[in-house]
């Protein structure tokens, strides 16, 4: 071989044709020769480009087919390698047979005219050239699933190993612990899409975004007539679900009535509509997910230990990335590839001074904030036709290195005094601006992260202060919004 051109192996017992085919390919090929199966089987290397192989490699008339032996064992050891089978008969089910065991291309040589074949046999080579870069490409899908999940620390390979079992496994309820973006719906669709489950459908649902009227009929459905606006039949998430995954966010908003009525279905599989004595069984794996600590619920009388201890049948436990910061740098040229690959940017990712300052700042928000972050320092660096990610297009919280708003909420104490119910009230408020930044302005979020009681409670503070202090509150955007909604 001269190196110069692809690499193709002619394997064929007739010294003659062997050579004829040789001088006639060796222009555009670097060519390798075989008299026999043996001979062959020790030039297969990952450096061919093609083979092409003589049916019967030995004068047996037709009862010999060593070729369509050594294309089975050539497939075992390089599938991506094409091989174009080639006889001197016509026989229509060794094509066939040839075509079953991974051939690219089947010709009988009586037949062949050289300008066709050189066509076909680069042919054969760039198809399987695409088909090896479109498998590199699922490959790289395949460990980047879900894309959260990118990270080389060692908690976040637990986490992707425990994936790998449960979605092996498939029937095992998945119960996913984690701060609020982290990636736990992320966890719950990689467990369906690595499964056995893969090609049934996944369902998420939210059940906070549920109206507590309606939870049990968008969950389990309802019979027509089962109440007054009942005028049809209704399938809930756990029969559109059927075959596949569900995946129950935020599990411990879930009231307790149907804590029950849950847990009766993890041990049973089988449940009733609304309105209906019919028990329907579906078979899903379910995964829940929850930022709340479930412990403490449990002790307030919230919710059920007997569900709590069934739903941690496999527990997977989502690191913050406070945790991992190694993995910040990984994390921010993923998303900046990604929005790369959607033709958002040129930016070639993220200059040494800027990735000092992401990994000093903590990430309430997570992985999702991160992301945000990243999105946001693309669209400026893009405007000041930055190469890179500079420290300039980072947010202002990030330039400054600092923690959330409360940590520089203080004022500095001199003579003159403070007002220090106004200074405890402005404390108050910039930590309610950042619990409301933390969860996206998802008051039902909030107020479990400044741990209120409830929903109310928080607007209640809101209110209050506003009340009191008004000038206040036009110094938080997000309090603002909640204050006058």
């Amino acid at each position: 071989m001269t190196g110069t051109n692809e690499a193709i192996l002619i394997v064929d017992d007739d010294a003659a044709y062997r050579q004829a085919l040789s001088e006639a390919l060796e222009r555009e090929f670097d060519v390798v020769v075989a008299s026999s199966a043996e001979e062959a089987q020790e030039k297969i290397s990952s450096a061919l480009a093609a083979v092409l192989l003589d049916v019967r490699l030995k004068d047996e008339g037709t009862a010999n087919r060593d070729g369509l032996i050594l294309l089975e064992k050539i497939k075992q050891v390089q599938p991506a390698l094409p091989v174009v089978m080639m006889t001197n008969y016509g026989d229509i089910d060794i094509a066939v047979e040839a075509m079953r065991l991974g051939a690219a291309d089947f010709i009988q040589k009586a037949r062949l005219d050289v300008r066709e074949f050189r066509k076909m046999l680069h042919n054969a080579i760039e198809r399987s050239r695409l088909e090896r870069k479109v498998a590199g490409l699922e490959e790289d899908l395949r460990r980047l699933e879900p894309w959260e999940l990118v990270g080389d620390d060692s908690k976040i390979q637990e986490v992707r190993r425990l994936i790998e079992i449960v979605a092996e496994d498939g029937y095992s309820t998945v119960f996913v612990r984690g701060e609020t973006g982290t990636g736990k719906e992320l966890v719950a669709r990689a467990v369906h899409s690595r499964g056995r489950r893969n090609n049934a459908p996944f369902v998420a649902v939210s059940l906070p975004a549920l109206s507590r009227e309606l939870i049990e009929s968008e969950l389990f459905g309802h019979s027509r007539g089962a109440f007054t606006d009942a005028k049809t039949t209704r399938v809930g998430y756990f029969e559109k679900a059927q075959g596949g995954v569900l995946f129950l966010d935020e599990i411990g908003e879930l009231p307790p009535d149907l804590q029950v009525k849950l847990l009766r279905f993890l041990e049973t599989k089988t449940f009733a509509r609304i309105g209906s004595t019919q028990e329907i069984t579906v078979d899903i794996q379910v995964v829940a997910a929850t930022n709340r600590d479930l412990d403490h619920a449990i002790k307030l009388g919230q919710f059920r230990d007997d569900l709590y201890f069934r739903l941690k049948a496999m527990d997977i436990r989502v690191p913050p990335l406070r945790e991992r910061p190694d993995d910040i740098p990984l994390l921010g040229d993923h998303f900046l590839f990604t929005f790369g690959q959607m033709g958002r940017t040129k930016l070639a990712g993220i200059s040494p001074a800027a990735l000092e300052l992401l990994g000093k700042y903590s990430f309430p928000g997570n992985v999702r904030e991160l992301k945000a972050v990243i999105e946001r320092a693309m669209m400026l660096g893009n405007n000041n036709g930055h190469s890179l990610i500079e420290p300039a297009d980072l947010p202002l919280e990030v330039q400054q290195v600092a923690q959330p708003s409360t940590q520089n909420a203080t004022l500095p104490l001199t003579e003159a005094g403070i007002n220090l119910d106004a200074e405890l009230a402005r404390l108050e408020l910039a930590y309610i601006q950042d619990a409301l930044q933390l969860t996206e302005g998802r008051k039902t979020e909030a107020w479990r992260v400044l741990g209120l009681n409830d929903r109310f409670a928080l607007r209640r503070r809101v209110k209050r202060i506003g009340e009191a202090y008004p000038h206040l509150i036009n110094s938080f955007s997000l309090v603002q919004k909640l204050y006058y909604e």
